[in-house]
Order: structure tokens, then sequence, then C-alpha cells
């Protein structure tokens, strides 16, 4: 199956990315608040372009796999992720699409003109951010764990931003509590985040599944709501 057979806007399946580990080559780092206490978050920047497979697996074949891998004849600009990292590619016109790590708990942050738009894959490790059991019932916890990310991919934004590492235009998060707004369905505990470029403009999406059905919307340059 091609990829652009895949990576459609109006992917109605599951949709899980893996790919390869990402470096640790840091130029610096900000500063952050997840949980009770301030957080270093090193700053990867990365321009890795990957092969990408695909394939079915679970669900009788209906939720669809991408793999990226490191090849010479690489089609997909790839953006891996690692703890309390916050990786930055730029996007150009040299590739149609981009793909990046699946999410369970980070942020992507989407920022520039479409043309050439910058992306960030940002995390918060769950380790210590909330205090568990002693918050309450796993629900309480779950509920806590999602309000300290979303501030904190806020505050990595703004510091990305102030440091000149992203442009402020037309900047575009993605939280947990935005792709977790369906958590009560089944939609929303893996998503995954994918780009198509037509040869001048990037669109950026994200998918959440739920048994093999997938809604996807737009993150980037319009945000859509699940």
């Amino acid at each position: 199956m091609a990829l652009g057979d895949v990576l459609k806007a109006d992917l109605a399946r599951s949709l899980t990315i893996t790919g390869p580990a990402g470096g640790n080559n840091s130029p610096g780092n900000v500063q952050a608040r997840c949980g009770p206490a301030q957080r270093t978050v090193d700053i990867v920047t990365e321009a890795v372009t990957a092969s990408v497979a695909t394939g079915a697996a679970g669900h009788g074949g209906a939720t669809l796999t991408l793999t990226a891998s490191s090849a010479l004849a690489a089609e997909a600009h790839w953006l891996a992720w690692n703890p309390w990292r916050a990786y930055i590619t730029h996007l150009t016109a040299a590739k149609r699409f981009f793909v990046t790590a699946n999410l369970t708990g980070c942020g992507v942050i989407v920022a520039g003109d479409e043309t050439d738009p910058y992306v960030v894959h940002a995390n918060c490790a769950a380790a210590s951010v909330v205090d568990f059991p002693a918050s309450g019932s796993v629900q309480t916890y779950n509920d806590d764990l999602t309000a300290e990310r979303n501030v904190f991919y806020g505050q990595v934004a703004t510091e990305l931003v102030r440091l000149n590492h992203i442009p402020a235009r037309d900047l575009q998060m993605l939280r947990p509590e935005d792709y977790g707004k369906r958590l009560s369905e089944g939609y929303g505990g893996v998503c995954a985040v994918f780009g198509i470029s037509d040869g001048a403009r990037w669109k950026i999406y994200y998918n959440v599944g739920r048994n093999g059905q997938g809604i996807t919307r737009q993150l980037f340059p319009d945000f859509q709501s699940l």
C-alpha cells in the first residue's frame, strides 16, 4: 500500500506510527513546570528523513501501521521523541509526507508558514509529575496528569518562541486534552500525527482510533477539534 493511500485528510481507520529513536545532540534547553517541580527540557533539532513501510495489524487488519526507518530513498520527514525532550524539525517542499511517533501523553506544536512550518514533538514524562495513589482515584490521577501536561506544553511553546527556536506565527498546539476529548467513547488513548504536502503547502493532521475505526482532524494551519 502506497503512503499516499494511507495518509489522507479523511482517514477513517486507526493509525499507529513508529520509527527510530531520536538523537540527543542538544543545543540548549528550556525550563517549564510539570507537576511539583521545574523541569529541564532538552531541545533537539533534527532534519531526519525516512522511508515508511505500510502494513495492517490488529482488529482484523483495520488498524493501519506505519514504520519509519532511515533509508537513502527517503520519502518523509520523521520526528522522534524521548522523555523530557522537545524534538524540532523544519518541513520543506522536498518531501510529500511528515510522520512522528505516536502520542500517549506527548504534545505537538506546529508554527510558521504553511510552505515550511516547524514541528515540535515534546514530552512530559508521567513519573513524579502527579502523586499517586495519594492523589485519589485512577481517574483523578489521569485528570490531574493531563492538566499538568497541558500547562507544560504551553510553557514549552512559549519558551521555544522566546528563544527563537520556532516562530510565533500561526502557532497551533495538540495537547493531551485535545486528543483525549472522546476518551470516554474509547478514542484517543493513542494519537497519530502526520502531514501532507501538495508540493507548495503543508497540512498537519491528527488521528485517534477505537477498535480499528479512526477519526482524523486537521491540526495545522486550522485546528479542528474532535
